[in-house]
């Protein structure tokens, strides 16, 4: 599925015209998988990939080896070193596209990237499956763990000290 998602260059160029008016000055990108967000977004501002996957990472960096503004690192969201290196990193933008859902403890990863960006009160801008309702044996396949309703997640985004 993440072969088919790469070629779906229609599809990410959508996604980043969505929330391309809100992107600050210096973008933490949390789930950058091989890239597919990211290079639209390293043509607005300097970028940080971040990934749980060393594969994916490895293949970004080769995939985007001559573009300028990104850079990378291997790790979790949901791990507290990780959240103290990036807090002093003046990030004003999180972008997560299509990970949430496949995070077990999202509440702890939204608490996270809330804490990354709390110095400068920048934005999180989010992308996630909607309609709980729906989810299924595709979902399973994807490996999401679940899909959003906009309560839940504005609840989610509020209770870690969003402003939504």
């Amino acid at each position: 599925m993440t072969h088919a998602l790469r070629q779906a260059t229609n599809y990410h160029r959508w996604l980043f015209e969505q929330i391309c008016p809100y992107v600050g000055r210096k973008v933490l990108e949390v789930g950058a998988g091989s890239g597919n967000m990211t290079a639209h977004l390293a043509a607005l501002a300097p970028v940080t990939a971040l990934d749980v996957s060393a594969t994916a990472i490895a293949f970004l960096r080769t995939r985007l080896a001559g573009v300028p503004n990104v850079s990378t690192l291997v790790a979790d969201i949901g791990d507290e070193g990780a959240v103290q290196r990036l807090a002093g990193l003046g990030f004003d933008t999180i972008v997560t596209s299509n990970v949430l859902e496949h995070i077990a403890d999202d509440a702890r990863a939204i608490a996270h990237a809330h804490a990354v960006l709390a110095p400068r009160s920048g934005v999180a801008l989010v992308i996630v499956p909607a309609m709980p309702s729906i989810y299924g044996t595709l979902d399973e396949a994807a490996g999401h763990v679940r899909r959003y309703g906009r309560r839940d997640l504005v609840a989610k985004f509020a209770a870690a000290g969003f402003r939504v």
